[in-house]
């Protein structure tokens, strides 16, 4: 049986230098689909800090819901990603609370920054990969553009 759903990885954290708008570039397994999913500034920082494992003294607002995790003893599962309008992205983390399930929305960017403190699989239907992915990177955030600024230490040749 072929699951439904994709499991993603965060590769990078790219800055587009003209309209300053990042982006976290995330592969499936094969390295044949990708998807740009637009964070913010601060999701930006923090992906990059937290996947560096950078320590810079600031916490970041989602540490109080990992800090209710652990206080409550609730375990997060994985993060869903789904596509919106206009290229952006909802998603949800799916958490357990003993043998009861729950799942809250959250912002795209909020989910991956859950994704990397709780070390939890991003994932995606395959329906809608196939929709909002291209083979290798998309035309708009071509790694190699001018236009372009990488910004975390993944290299360009890994994707």
């Amino acid at each position: 049986m072929v699951s439904q759903f994709c499991e993603l990885e965060i590769k990078a954290v790219v800055l587009h230098r003209r309209s300053h708008e990042p982006a976290a570039i995330l592969q499936d397994g094969t390295g044949l689909r990708v998807v740009t999913v637009p964070v913010d500034l601060a999701e930006a920082g923090a992906l990059i800090s937290r996947t560096e494992q950078l320590e810079n003294g600031l916490p970041y607002p989602l540490d109080l819901i990992a800090t209710l995790f652990d206080e409550h003893r609730f375990s997060a599962e994985g993060v869903f990603l789904t596509p919106g309008e206009k290229g952006q992205y909802g998603a949800r983390l799916n958490y357990r609370s003993g043998r009861r399930r729950h799942q809250i929305v959250v912002r795209a960017g909020e989910a991956l920054l859950l994704s990397v403190h709780f070390d939890i699989p991003v994932y995606m239907h395959n329906d809608d990969l196939r929709r909002c992915s291209s083979c290798g990177l998309p035309a708009s955030l071509d790694l190699f553009s001018q236009d372009v600024l990488l910004l975390d230490s993944v290299s360009p040749r890994q994707l």
